[in-house]
């Protein structure tokens, strides 16, 4: 029995005999492989080595007495290209080779050799192992077994292993235990979300502080509502939550969420450390970073592109998606939108059409957005709840609003409120402020109206008033946009329906005014500024009398009736001067039942002269 005793014990005492911790030598040649044992014919490490290899010859090995051993490689170690190190460098250690696997070992001094188990376990380069070089991480075995030498009174262990042709050596030196860092572990907690009672302070409790109320508590150094703090923890399983004032209140868990356990009736958060670790940002009370309601708005007004048929978000939210996150436009004006719940933090995101057939394209240095990685997007930075506005496609600022003849040229224009007055008078205005419309306005000036007024013998207030007025400034207008270069000798139809005509033998005329400013620009026309009023040939503007002429219903669905005149052809022109309904008057009635609803102009002849009045279809 004891000899039995004795035997058992042998490989106990044998083991001690390398127990303590080992590093490679720090010298040239402490590895290197050659033809046969012992050589290092083909390749050793140089003195250069030394540095340029540091993270291989800091690494350490202990070998405990209860026959366990722990690879110790302080986040680096020397990688190669079978475990993904393209050139060779140092790097974060590659599993199964990065002595996460529990490992034991045992060393045989009769038989001097040193045996190590475990998935990766290893002395030396990783890919040594008994009868070859493994090309794959995969390919690790779970026992390597050493030819082994011990020297210099036990403190240098020299190792031999065969590969098939080749054998490959390893020296290392006896050095002091060393043990890993604490590892510190970062928490983060918003509490923007939070709506209990009043507090002053968060902290962070758990099985690691023994649950003790206030010795760890966090900050919100820039108030933004995210409290952290970082706390050493050793390595192993945890269970904590987060409090506000000690234990005034604390977060209550119901159990089975997905970051939670539950250990004698009480549940809290868990995590097992294991290194230094940052936990990420989560919401008081939930396993889950906060989320809040974004709103995204993009105006594709002044979109030119290809056609499409849909408008999409993708960002750094989404993965890039594609088409994820559809937006709408429900009221068809032209402004898409979608609402989506978001963390708090950074994102980068763009605008894309039908998927990713289309997409925003920035040249970088908008102040909406940042590059990383030659990509430009978008970015944002979300803290709550939040409206974004409307930019127009690719634009960090809203689409400009479309200009017109009516509000940005005459109604600004300190030498045209007589006209301004007139058009508002004769309901015109709307006509001229249509986004659609196509435009022409001669636009004659104060003195040329007040010019004319003289020569009536009447006032201002008179010529508003008179039931031709909206006749004389329809013969103001051309249906179509007709810059000054584009102008040539000959007639001109207006939206009266009668033609003016252009005189380009000295500057440019208009019947017998002069232009005097040309090529006045908006969106939906051009304005060219005229000395004197444009009256129509078959007018007689100082005799026609609003008795002559009455016309009922207006706004009118079906028929517009005429009475107190003998009216003989009219024609109907559209808000951009196109003729929609022409022909002869037949007891006094006019149909219009088959226009669509809007504003038109109804142009008459009465007793050879014509007269143009608003009309509405509804």
């Amino acid at each position: 029995m004891k000899k039995l005793l004795l035997f058992l014990l042998l490989p106990t005492a044998f083991n001690a005999q390398v127990v303590g911790t080992w590093k490679l030598a720090n010298q040239a040649a402490a590895m290197g492989v050659g033809p046969s044992q012992g050589s290092m014919q083909w390749w050793s490490n140089t003195v250069g080595d030394l540095t340029t290899r540091a993270c291989m010859f800091d690494d350490s090995i202990t070998f405990n007495a209860n026959g366990t051993m722990m690879h110790y490689m302080n986040g680096q170690t020397w990688l190669e290209a079978w475990q993904g190190m393209t050139p060779d460098a140092c790097g974060t250690p590659v599993a199964p080779h990065n002595g996460s696997n529990p490992a034991t070992y045992a060393y045989d001094g009769t038989t001097n050799t040193l045996s190590v188990y475990g998935l990766g376990a290893h002395m030396g380069l990783a890919k040594v192992i008994n009868g070859s070089e493994i090309a794959s991480p995969a390919n690790a075995a779970d026992t390597i077994t050493y030819l082994t030498g011990l020297s210099n009174g036990g403190n240098t262990l020299t190792l031999d292993i065969n590969v098939g042709a080749n054998w490959w050596q390893f020296v290392y030196q006896k050095t002091v235990i060393i043990n890993p860092p604490t590892p510190n572990v970062t928490f983060k907690v918003d509490m923007n979300q939070y709506t209990g009672p009043a507090y002053t302070g968060v902290f962070v409790n758990g099985t690691f502080n023994g649950w003790n109320g206030t010795s760890n508590p966090m900050s919100d150094a820039n108030m933004d509502g995210v409290w952290e703090a970082v706390v050493p923890i050793g390595a192993g399983a945890i269970e904590y939550k987060f409090t506000l004032d000690g234990w005034a209140f604390e977060e209550q868990f119901v159990g089975g969420e997905t970051c939670t356990v539950t250990n004698g009736g009480f549940t809290n958060r868990s995590y097992t450390v294991t290194g230094d670790a940052v936990l990420g940002t989560v919401c008081y009370n939930s396993c889950t970073a906060c989320a809040s309601n974004v709103t995204f708005k993009v105006d594709m007004a002044n979109y030119t592109g290809a056609a499409f048929t849909g408008v999409f978000l993708n960002g750094t939210f989404n993965g890039w998606c594609g088409s994820c996150n559809p937006m709408t436009d429900a009221n068809m004006d032209g402004i898409w939108d979608v609402t989506l719940p978001l963390p708090n933090g950074s994102i980068e995101y763009k605008f894309t059409l039908d998927g990713w057939n289309g997409q925003e394209q920035f040249v970088g240095g908008e102040p909406c957005t940042v590059t990383n990685g030659g990509f430009t997007n978008r970015s944002y930075t979300v803290a709550g709840v939040a409206d974004l506005g409307v930019v127009c496609f690719n634009s960090c600022s809203a689409c400009p609003s479309p200009t017109n003849v009516f509000d940005d040229i005459i109604a600004v224009s300190p030498n045209h409120t007589y006209l301004e007055a007139a058009l508002i008078q004769a309901g015109l205005d709307v006509a001229l402020q249509n986004p659609a419309s196509s435009l022409t306005v001669f636009a004659p000036d104060d003195a040329a109206i007040t010019a004319l007024v003289t020569a009536l013998g009447t006032t201002i207030s008179g010529l508003l008033a008179n039931p031709l007025l909206s006749d004389i400034l329809l013969y103001h207008v051309v249906g179509s946009q007709v810059l000054s270069t584009a102008l040539v000798n000959g007639p001109v139809v207006t939206l009266n329906g009668a033609s003016v005509i252009i005189d380009l033998t000295s500057g440019v005329m208009v019947n017998t005014a002069t232009v005097t400013t040309a090529d006045l620009l908006a969106d939906n026309g051009v304005v060219h500024v005229i000395n004197s009023v444009l009256v129509p040939p078959n007018l007689n503007i100082s005799e026609f009398s609003i008795s002559d002429l009455q016309l009922y219903p207006n706004p009118s669905i079906d028929v517009i009736k005429i009475t107190n005149s003998v009216v003989e052809n009219y024609s109907i022109l559209s808000s951009n001067g196109v003729i929609v309904s022409s022909g002869k008057v037949i007891n006094n009635e006019i149909s219009v039942s088959h226009l669509d609803a809007g504003i038109y102009f109804l142009n008459l002849t009465v007793k050879g002269e014509s007269q143009t009045i608003r009309i509405i279809k509804n």
